[in-house]
């Protein structure tokens, strides 16, 4: 049974005001973010990769395909978020500041956006459905995500650390609640952290998105 809301975590933004800042020496990049500490990495060897924050294998399912994967992550740019459908707070206003970075990416099929339901017995696919008609995301790139509730929160305690730091006593039955949005390149690599509360950081997340589009272009292209 769902107790309380866990509290919220504010790690790193790229460029957002409202978070803890960090020097970004080559503004045509975008950082690695180191498993712990969660510490901006711009110079990044192959081998060393290991050491950074990455998307692991899971199976769930979404509001547009039966089985959706991690390997739905590969060779696209994902934008993932955590929410619930009957949430009264920051969800809504979440996921439409999402909208305004998801409006020019609406119809890419080499970009995805991920929201992942923390209270999935609740959210069953008719009830994401109904969030995503209420909030007009029905297109194919846009997967309101649900599954096994052990998988989600591996997904957001282990993998993302999405509030690792916020209370290490607390029960397996509060929930993740989180405003963090990530940004994730081709290879389900964590690439940005931002705030899906503010519009500002949204669209700051919307350029960053070209960034690692170029980046890739440049790898096809050596």
């Amino acid at each position: 049974m769902i107790k309380t809301l866990a509290s919220l975590l504010i790690i790193f933004s790229v460029g957002a005001n409202d978070y803890k800042s960090f020097n970004q020496p080559d503004p045509s990049k975008l950082p690695y973010f180191e498993v712990g500490d969660l510490n901006p990495v711009w110079e990044v060897k192959e081998e060393n990769k290991k050491r950074f924050l990455k998307i692991e294998d899971f199976n769930l399912i979404s509001n547009q395909k039966e089985n959706f994967s991690s390997s739905d992550f590969k060779g696209k740019v994902s934008v993932l978020n955590f929410f619930f459908a009957t949430c009264p707070g920051y969800c809504p206003i979440m996921t439409k500041n999402i909208k305004f970075a998801f409006e020019d990416y609406k119809e890419n099929k080499k970009v995805n956006f991920v929201s992942l339901s923390v209270t999935p017995t609740k959210d069953t696919i008719t009830v994401l459905n109904s969030y995503a008609d209420k909030y007009k995301i029905n297109f194919s790139n846009w997967h309101l995500v649900r599954g096994n509730r052990d998988t989600i929160y591996q997904i957001a305690r282990e993998q993302l650390q999405t509030d690792l730091d916020v209370d290490l006593k607390k029960s397996e039955d509060q929930f993740v609640h989180s405003e963090s949005v990530y940004l994730i390149d081709e290879n389900l690599f964590v690439r940005g952290i931002y705030n899906g509360n503010k519009k500002q950081s949204m669209l700051k997340m919307a350029q960053d998105m070209k960034l690692i589009m170029n980046e890739e272009k440049t790898k096809e292209n050596l």
